[in-house]
């Protein structure tokens, strides 16, 4: 099938790194995405999905496959089907398996009801499937359009088939509240599943993690401590499924959904994989028996034992690769283990124990031989896959960041300062890492450009666009005036003196003589060096947002004003890179700032700004919380966060015009 049709697999059992970091999402999006028009392709494209693609998956296919299911279940799996409307006709079949739908282990019998009553509206009898060549040539039809499911369905009829509903807890305001501060998020934060999902999730689940072993609870203590397990790199399963895995057993009739129930035939005693695991409350040790495994806790298992491929969760043998380096941080990492360092290279990992054990080389010294000689190693493999690819990458970063000496080094389980041959280096980029800044959050990504861009010509090209975003969605002149405004004053803040300096290369005379106030620098976004010598010069503290500045400005600006909702203007300013919901990050605290000449920043409608050449800005601003509460209540969670949207991806859409 591979060599006529581009074929794609998506699970829910997926960890975040394959999905998301390797491109599987992205692949399927551009394969399937529900858009107008649809993509030219050179050849068929087929998605195989679980039923993870019944819920907030926007996709359109032409044609539709599927196992047969409750009737509200299968309504939704249809739901992909011409999503559009853009083809007159688009067709699905049905597939029931008496001996395995009869009494379903995820649906009961409702499956076995809703194909009884498919059969009751059909005039002819389904055909039989042969499996040497399946077809469903003759097969009854049964039209389910918008237009015709009107009639075809009514109350009656789910209440029949639709799949047993779960109680679920009462969705309170509160609540709400809580999920849309996410900006810090809230420390308890709510858990959405039960509202998902239901108080009765079924089998409970635990997390597998794959990591280069290490030999006690201590250096795993160690380790988690400076690479805490994230999303990205593990995959929740039943608690049943993770037993079994561990004594070397069939995954069994595992499902997306978490009600699936634990096979009656019990666990075997006997040898099972070598594992530690991870408690709730963050403790370690080194797993005695699998039936000690709880709900909720975290499997660190190693590579080797694998469970895991390219699409998702197998259950079976194979080899998942340690991604715990790759993963997105707020401060980049990478262990120089003899495992890792073996991985990659293609080399013995005797090669690397061998050059730990050296103990009169300087740490220094020691890491940036071990990283330049994998580097080179895995550049010359010829089997170099996107995973090994990414681990070049980020270790050519580290290399760098530790000759410019923005790397700490620890040993890990050593003594008197040296490795143990075994565990190897850690090293760690002091900072957060620039290059490691995604989307529009960073101000690497935010304020560079090809070319340099004035402050001016960038506030009004995003004034424009948001204004003409939000025309086409019909809201009211007032927002649409809102809008705008936060367009022209969203960036304002750059114009604060130092933030300059840093746009200017950090060189006081080449801004002075310029004249301009710019909002992209025109530096080059990769070259992190350059960037960060430039904010250092600049004075500019580090984590500084220049959102900060320009809420504070706006708030001035717009002293006094009836015509416009002032505070919602402040906020759209404070929030258009997704902080600021409800508090920006404290940078050293209450600061006065100066601005530069503000004559030459355009600011459309508003009257030229006068009286914040200084301003005292409070960088994480104790007025956030009290306004984003009254916009919440004002505009809904989810109005207020459209217009958000809209000023944020107007900013997103015309720098990325400038590229």
């Amino acid at each position: 099938m591979g060599d006529r049709a581009d074929v794609e697999l998506l699970i829910g059992r997926c960890r975040g790194f394959e999905r998301e970091q390797l491109g599987l999402a992205e692949r399927i999006r551009g394969a399937f995405a529900a858009a107008d028009p649809r993509p030219d392709r050179d050849r068929p494209a087929i998605l195989v999905a679980t039923q993870t693609i019944e819920v907030g998956a926007d996709l359109d296919v032409d044609a539709l496959v599927t196992e047969a299911a409750p009737l509200d279940v299968l309504l939704q799996r249809l739901g992909r089907l011409n999503r559009l409307g853009l083809r007159e006709r688009a067709e699905a079949v049905c597939v029931f398996a008496p001996g395995v739908h009869e009494d379903d282990a995820v649906y009961g019998d409702r499956i076995a009801r809703t194909w009884r009553w498919m059969r009751q509206r059909v005039d002819t009898e389904p055909v039989a499937l042969d499996p040497r060549r399946p077809s469903a040539e003759g097969a009854p039809f049964l039209e389910v359009g918008l237009g015709a499911l009107r009639t075809l369905i009514g109350p009656a009829d789910l209440e029949e088939c639709a799949a047993e509903r779960v109680d679920v807890p009462i969705l309170v305001a509160p609540y709400l509240d809580a999920w849309a501060r996410t900006s810090p998020a809230p420390d308890p934060d709510q858990p959405v599943g039960p509202f998902l999902h239901g108080l009765d999730r079924g089998a409970p689940e635990v997390s597998i993690c794959w990591r280069a072993a290490l030999p006690s609870a201590a250096a795993w203590e160690s380790e988690l401590e400076a690479l805490p397990i994230r999303d990205e790199e593990r995959v929740d399963v039943p608690l049943w499924t993770a037993r079994r895995f561990l004594r070397g057993i069939g995954p069994g009739p595992l499902a997306d959904l978490e009600a699936v129930a634990e096979p009656g035939e019990g666990e075997p005693e006997g040898p099972h994989l070598a594992a530690f695991v991870q408690h709730v409350d963050g403790s370690v040790e080194r797993l005695a028996d699998p039936a000690a495994v709880r709900p909720g806790d975290t499997l660190i298992v190693d590579p080797g034992a694998g469970g895991h491929d390219a699409w998702g969760w197998t259950g079976g043998p194979g080899e998942v690769p340690d991604v715990a380096d790759l993963v997105p941080r707020s401060r980049s990492a990478m262990r120089l283990r003899p495992a890792l360092l073996a991985w990659a290279s293609g080399e013995d990992a005797s090669v690397f124990r061998s050059r730990l054990a050296d103990r009169d080389a300087p740490l220094r010294e020691l890491a940036q031989d071990l990283l330049t000689q994998a580097i080179a190693m895995a550049r010359a493999r010829e089997d170099t896959g996107p995973i090994l690819g990414r681990w070049i990458e980020h270790a050519e970063r580290i290399s760098q960041d530790l000759a410019e000496g923005r790397v700490r080094i620890t040993a890990p389980g050593g003594s008197d300062a040296r490795p143990d041959p075994d565990l190897g280096l850690l090293l760690e980029v002091r900072g957060r890492a620039i290059g490691d800044q995604a989307g529009d959050e960073g101000e690497a990504t935010t304020s560079t450009a090809p070319v340099a861009v004035a402050l001016s010509r960038h506030s009004e090209d995003v004034a424009r666009r948001a204004r003409e975003v939000a025309e086409a969605l019909a809201l009211p002149p007032d927002l649409v005036r809102a809008i705008e405004l936060a367009g022209f004053l969203h960036d304002v803040g750059k114009a604060e003196r130092r933030f300059q300096l840093m746009l200017h290369r950090g060189d006081p005379d080449r801004f002075d003589a310029s004249g301009v106030v710019l909002a992209k620098s025109g530096m080059d976004a990769a070259d992190r060096r350059a960037f960060r010598r430039a904010r250092e010069l600049a004075g500019l503290p580090s984590g500084w947002r220049h959102e900060a500045v320009s809420s504070a400005v706006a708030a001035h600006a717009l002293r006094g004003r009836s015509d416009v909702d002032a505070l919602l203007v402040q906020h759209l300013v404070a929030a258009h890179h997704g902080c600021a919901r409800p508090l920006l990050p404290p940078v050293d605290g209450l600061a006065r700032v100066q601005l530069a000449p503000l004559a030459e920043v355009s600011v459309g409608p508003l009257e030229p700004l006068a009286g914040v050449e200084e301003l005292e800005v409070d960088h994480v601003d104790w007025s956030g919380p009290r306004r984003f509460t009254t916009l919440c209540r004002r505009y809904g969670w989810w109005g207020l966060a459209l217009l958000e949207a809209i000023v944020r991806l107007a900013d997103i859409a015309v720098s990325e015009e400038y590229r």
